[in-house]
C-alpha cells in the first residue's frame, strides 16, 4: 500500500476547515484567544469531525506519516490546522513512542503559545505518553518544570489532569512534588492550572488534597488555592479558609 501522501492530506484538512469557518468567528477566537496565528473561524465540534473523518479513513497510518503530517499541519501557523493536529494525535496516540516523541513534542508546545493548544496536548498526548515510559519521562519533565517558558511549566502541571481525575494516588504523589516547587509561581495561567488539577483529584479524595494545601497556605496563590477548593466538601473548604486567613493569605 503506498504510503501517506502527506502534501495532499494536508491540502485535504486546510480545505474542510476553510469552508467550516466564517470571518465573523475568526476574528472573534484571534481576540479571545489573543492569538498571532491565521484564524479561519471553525468551530471545535467541527474540527473534531474532520479529524475523527480523516483518522478513520487512514487507518494504516504510521507513526513517521503521523509525525510528518502532524509537522505540516504546524507549519503553517493557522489555528484549526495546529488544533487539527493536536485531534490527531489524541486520536492516535498509542502511534507515538514515548522514548522519542516526547522530546519531539517540545518545540511544537513552546510553539503553541495558547492554552487551547497546550491543554489538550498536555493532559491528552504527553500525559499519556509519559503514563507509558514514567522513569524515562522524568528527567525531561524535571527540565520542563524549571523552563522559562511558562507553558512548558503548564504541560507538566496538567500532564496529570487525566489520571488525577481518575483519583490514582501514585499521581498524586508524584504531581505534588512539582506542585510543591511551583508554589510561587508568578504566571497566571501555570498557578490555575495547578489548582484545576488539584481540584480533580479533591473529588474523589477531597481530604487528601485539603491536608496538601492546609500546610502550604502561606507559599500559594490565592487563585490556586480558590481552583483547588472550589469542589471540596464546605466544612474542608470553611477550615482553609480560615487558615488562610491566619497565614495572612499566599499571594495574589
Amino acid at each position: 500500500m503506498a504510503g501517506l501522501d502527506v502534501p495532499g492530506a494536508r491540502a485535504e484538512l486546510d480545505a474542510a476547515l476553510r469552508v467550516a469557518g466564517t470571518p465573523e468567528r475568526a476574528a472573534q477566537e484571534k481576540r479571545y484567544l489573543k492569538s498571532d496565528l491565521q484564524h479561519y473561524g471553525a468551530r471545535m465540534p467541527v474540527i473534531n469531525r474532520v479529524a475523527r473523518a480523516f483518522s478513520d479513513a487512514h487507518t494504516e497510518l504510521s507513526r513517521e506519516e503521523l509525525r510528518d503530517l502532524v509537522e505540516a499541519l504546524w507549519a503553517p501557523g493557522v489555528h484549526e490546522l495546529r488544533t487539527t493536529a493536536v485531534e490527531l494525535m489524541t486520536l492516535r496516540v498509542d502511534l507515538l513512542d514515548p522514548g522519542a516523541d516526547l522530546a519531539w513534542l517540545e518545540p511544537l508546545l513552546r510553539a503553541a503559545r495558547t492554552w487551547a493548544l497546550i491543554d489538550p496536548l498536555a493532559a491528552e498526548v504527553v500525559g499519556p505518553l509519559a503514563d507509558r515510559a514514567p522513569d524515562g519521562a522524568r528527567t525531561l519533565l524535571d527540565r520542563w518544570a524549571i523552563d522559562d517558558d511558562l507553558w512548558l511549566r503548564r504541560t507538566v502541571v496538567l500532564r496529570f489532569l487525566l489520571p488525577m481525575r481518575r483519583g490514582e494516588r501514585a499521581a498524586f504523589e508524584t504531581f505534588t512534588t512539582y506542585a510543591d516547587g511551583m508554589l510561587e509561581e508568578k504566571a497566571f495561567f501555570v498557578r490555575k492550572a495547578i489548582g484545576w488539577v488539584l481540584r480533580e483529584y479533591g473529588k474523589r479524595q477531597p481530604e487528601e488534597v485539603a491536608d496538601w494545601l492546609a500546610s502550604r497556605l502561606a507559599r500559594a496563590s490565592r487563585l490556586t488555592v480558590r481552583e483547588a477548593s472550589k469542589h471540596l466538601p464546605d466544612a474542608l473548604r470553611e477550615t482553609l479558609r480560615a487558615r488562610g486567613s491566619a497565614h495572612g493569605g499566599g499571594g495574589s
